[in-house]
């Protein structure tokens, strides 16, 4: 969703917006309802209400919230009237440059309908159905390997290796290589 349009009218003189923030744990849904004449607000996280406050004399302003380390603001900006812009920044980057730095640094694949692995190469961690794996690295002739454990017990590894241009990833279960995920727009 691009991110200052609202997505649609709430109840009353209600309108809510609507973001999806992937992490390295999973897509996260954001969703502000905003009340453009009490000026309310309620911040909700996968549908779970994390801040409310029902009576605000300032219809516009920011609020600032966290999913887990990464700090998240909402801004309200009047456009016309009682017409509203909704922005969402994740560590002070508009939401679609903090999601392409992501698609950049998680590297994701499906091996299966129930199965999800996603590798963040910056800090180097690997989440299995986003859950935290142990694992075992270590540096082989085309570059490095880590082995780890998928859900019953199936063993993965992760192959990085140079190219001419980038590193490559390459998810391997079962003596099968498994496409990552394309994330860019």
């Amino acid at each position: 969703m691009v991110n200052n349009q609202f997505l649609k009218m709430g109840k009353g003189d209600s309108y809510i917006a609507r973001w999806n923030v992937p992490l390295p744990d999973k897509v996260y849904v954001v969703e502000l309802e905003h009340g453009s004449i009490s000026g309310k607000r309620v911040i909700r996280l996968d549908g779970e209400e994390i801040y409310r406050k029902d009576w605000m004399f300032r219809l516009v302003g920011t609020d600032i919230f966290y999913i887990g380390e990464n700090e998240c603001a909402i801004n309200i900006d009047s456009i016309k009237g009682l017409k509203f812009r909704y922005t969402l920044t994740m560590n002070g980057k508009p939401l679609e440059a903090f999601t392409d730095i992501q698609n950049k640094v998680l590297k994701t694949w499906c091996p299966s309908d129930d199965t999800v692995v996603v590798l963040d190469t910056q800090k180097i961690e690997i989440y299995v159905n986003g859950n935290a794996v142990e694992m075992e690295s270590e540096f082989t002739e085309e570059g490095s390997e880590m082995r780890f454990f998928l859900t019953k017990g199936r063993e993965a590894t992760i192959k990085i290796v140079q190219d001419d241009k980038e590193l490559q990833y390459y998810l391997k279960i079962d003596k099968q290589i498994i496409p990552p995920i394309i994330t860019s727009d």
